[in-house]
């Protein structure tokens, strides 16, 4: 079946409406790809300007093409509470202005569910020249000699989370003692063998939590 949108016509008679109605319906019952409508509410069809944005609709949630900020045609939601999101971007789902919400997710053929409790939400790389030289989702400073203080980007609902700090000099100093101060801060020390204090060349830290 093949859609027609210039059916029914004006002019179409009520014994024929069955005849000529029917091939559209089934057209968007069987998503025959002659029918292609520029918006889909989930309640009812509404025909949109590919550039538009909708006008936001009580109880209902819009999909639709629209052109991006960088001209391409790419598929639109629009929630009853006017939040619009940008669902695919050249070729790929999701944009760089989506923001999503999982319980876990998956990668490739990878069978391993990872959430908030087993993934990586900040890191640093602090050298031998005693600046940060990469950093996602964190900072840190030198506070004195062997002392070190990270401050997370985002403050985590509770102090449950795990701080992993690896050494560069793992020959010569000790384990070094971590501790959790606040929701958003914790504290590196660091000695030698010898007990004292003592600043590295450089380590890395790893964050998790729950």
């Amino acid at each position: 079946m093949a859609f027609d949108k210039t059916q029914p016509k004006d002019t179409t008679k009520i014994r024929n409406l069955g005849t000529v109605i029917r091939p559209n319906f089934l057209s968007i019952l069987e998503a025959d790809s002659s029918f292609k409508p520029y918006a889909i509410n989930l309640q009812n069809r509404t025909a949109l300007g590919v550039s538009n944005t909708p006008a936001t609709i009580s109880g209902s949630s819009i999909l639709y093409t629209r052109a991006d900020a960088d001209a391409k045609k790419e598929l639109f939601c629009k929630s009853s509470a006017g939040t619009e999101q940008q669902l695919t971007s050249v070729g790929f789902i999701g944009s760089k202005t989506m923001k999503g919400k999982f319980a876990n997710i998956r990668f490739g053929t990878n069978t391993t569910d990872w959430g908030i409790n087993n993934i990586a939400a900040a890191g640093l790389r602090w050298t031998s020249a005693g600046v940060t030289s990469s950093a996602f989702g964190c900072t840190m400073v030198r506070v004195s000699t062997g002392h070190y203080r990270v401050t997370l980007t985002t403050v985590r609902a509770n102090t449950s989370y795990y701080p992993m700090v690896s050494l560069k000099e793992t020959t010569t100093m000790r384990a070094p003692f971590i501790e959790i101060t606040s929701t958003s801060q914790f504290e590196i020390y660091v000695r030698d063998k010898s007990d004292d204090k003592k600043d590295v060349g450089g380590f890395c830290v790893v964050f998790g939590g729950f």
